[in-house]
């Protein structure tokens, strides 16, 4: 059984609105909201993309990380730099965000990451004991070597291939784990 289609034309009255059928004098626009209801088959699908990607965690975020950065595969050793060694842009990590989001079908972690009350610094730009060990118990909780802190200064410098892809495995785990409360 598939779900019934609903369209939205571009003169809104009562009678635009049509659940299960179509106003052939008025066809609906092309876009997005063509239709408001996935069929079963594409859930499906999606439900099937979604845990093939969570299956692959590494893989998936690999081929994303090459697709935003525009590199090549053989540039993604894990400690390569998103920023400084791939020549990705701000932009760049939140195309990446959004699309392992969607690939992923979880929130994406960058946003506690990027919230500028966890990046204190110093006068002279040195990281606070506190965002210090901030960052030290959530590397420690995904299980990324800690960064050397004398040359952290921004979220840039510590976003490597392999801490986000350690980024979004326990994102996806946090989503598989039964929650206890």
């Amino acid at each position: 059984m598939t779900a019934d289609i609903v369209s939205f034309h571009s003169k809104p009255s009562l009678s635009t609105t049509v659940i299960g059928q179509s106003d052939e004098a008025s066809p609906a626009p092309m876009g997005p909201l063509n239709s408001v209801a996935m069929s079963e088959t594409s859930c499906a699908a999606l439900t099937a993309a979604v845990a093939e990607a969570r299956a692959d965690v590494r893989g998936t975020m690999g081929r994303l990380i090459v697709e935003v950065a525009c590199c090549a595969e053989e540039e993604l050793a894990t400690e390569a730099n998103f920023f400084h060694d791939l020549d990705a842009e701000s932009i760049d990590l939140l195309d990446l965000s959004f699309r392992a989001e969607k690939a992923f079908a979880v929130k994406s972690p960058l946003s506690a990451w990027h919230k500028t009350e966890q990046w204190q610094t110093d006068q002279e730009g040195r990281l606070t004991p506190e965002t210090t060990a901030w960052i030290t118990a959530e590397f420690t909780r995904m299980g990324v070597p800690l960064p050397d802190f004398s040359q952290v200064r921004v979220i840039k410098d510590i976003c490597t291939v392999e801490f986000l892809t350690r980024l979004f495995e326990a994102a996806v785990r946090e989503t598989q784990t039964p929650s206890t409360t």
